[in-house]
């Protein structure tokens, strides 16, 4: 017979294997009917033949729905079934135990740094290291204002002092840039100086320098007639000390910076670990997604394989019991041979529990 199972689900039908055995069912009814007929026209079985020497005369309805029972398993493939379903829980105990022993080494990784990093009192100093580095990108707009503006006022300087425009506007701007790099440089310049009497020295070193190329500015502003040189220079100068101020108020430290990278890294390091850990668990919820699957599919078939083989038995015994009435009903002795009124003998069932 043709397999043409479905699966579903939560349940099983195979509507051609429900119909081929109706037919046969029905088939067989009617052999054992004729069959129980020609053996009341010669008077047999023998009024006192007993269940156990019933065979010869029984024994081909017997024989025919047990080969029914077998073919029922055999066709719905159901030890097939459960050889596929333990072959995949081996499968997935193996798999298991690997991600297992991987989620293990990940989550005492995770414990290990987390420990380190609650011990170093990351989860405290790390906020506030990022947010003093947001503050300086917030005021990175005033400090270039301020640039911008002081290179426009060198400009419209070297302007009057006949320089063309946009040359003009390209010293300015190389002159404000530079500087605009030394603001940003004098805070881990002095960062590094090692003494307080250093640190000094090089916020006058810087001061002195940057003043020399502003008052050669003034010299030629004096000498293209341009009164309150001074004025131009204090302007120059406060713009650099401003940027200056607000970069060194809001830049971090070398250590710090240090400190925040380390922190960083090791708060990348556990958010990593973390990502792995779930990694890890979504595949063991897949493996045993895929088992439980299998093992709900197979229990499925299982009833489904127990269900038809209880319809068999039932028409077997509607069979068995057609047959005595044919007989006795043909007999002309009028006689009830002693195994009639004993129960079908059992047939050898494959499912006899639910479960699996």
């Amino acid at each position: 017979m043709k397999n043409d199972q479905q699966t579903f689900h939560y349940g099983v039908e195979d509507k051609q294997w429900e119909l081929n055995l109706t037919q046969e069912f029905t088939r067989l009814k009617e052999e054992a009917g004729e069959t129980g007929k020609d053996q009341a026209v010669n008077l047999i079985p023998p009024v006192d033949c007993k269940i156990e020497e019933s065979k010869p005369y029984n024994g081909s309805i017997i024989q025919n729905f047990q080969l029914l029972i077998d073919q029922n398993a055999k066709h719905l493939q159901v030890e097939s079934q459960r050889q596929k379903v333990d072959r995949l829980r081996a499968d997935a105990d193996y798999q298991l135990e690997i991600t297992s022993k991987e989620k293990n080494t990940v989550v005492n990784d995770y414990r290990v740094e987390k420990r380190e990093y609650e011990k170093k009192g990351i989860r405290n100093i790390l906020p506030a290291l990022q947010n003093k580095r947001k503050k300086l990108k917030r005021i990175m707009p005033l400090v270039l204002l301020i640039v911008v503006t002081d290179a426009l006022v060198s400009s419209s300087v070297l302007q009057q002092l006949n320089y063309p425009l946009w040359t003009a506007l390209l010293i300015g701007v190389s002159i404000s840039a530079g500087l605009f790099v030394l603001s940003h440089q004098m805070p881990s310049m002095i960062h590094k100086a090692k003494s307080r009497f250093a640190k000094i020295a090089v916020v006058l070193g810087v001061f002195i320098a940057v003043s020399l190329i502003f008052s050669a500015f003034a010299s030629f502003r004096a000498s293209s007639g341009m009164a309150n040189s001074l004025y131009f220079i204090l302007i120059n100068l406060f713009s650099f000390g401003s940027a200056s101020i607000l970069v060194y108020n809001y830049s971090l430290t070398p250590k710090e910076k240090e400190q925040l990278n380390s922190f960083g890294a090791m708060q990348d390091s556990l958010n990593a670990l973390q990502k792995q850990k779930e990694v890890i668990e979504q595949k063991e919820a897949t493996i045993r997604a895929s088992i439980t699957k299998a093992e709900e599919q197979y229990q499925a078939l299982h009833i489904y394989a127990k269900n038809v083989e209880q319809t068999i038995v039932s028409s077997y015994c509607s069979t068995y019991q057609f047959f005595i009435e044919q007989n006795v009903f043909h007999r002309s002795d009028q006689q009830v041979p002693t195994f009639f009124h004993d129960k079908a003998p059992n047939l050898d069932i494959k499912f006899k529990t639910n479960t699996p």
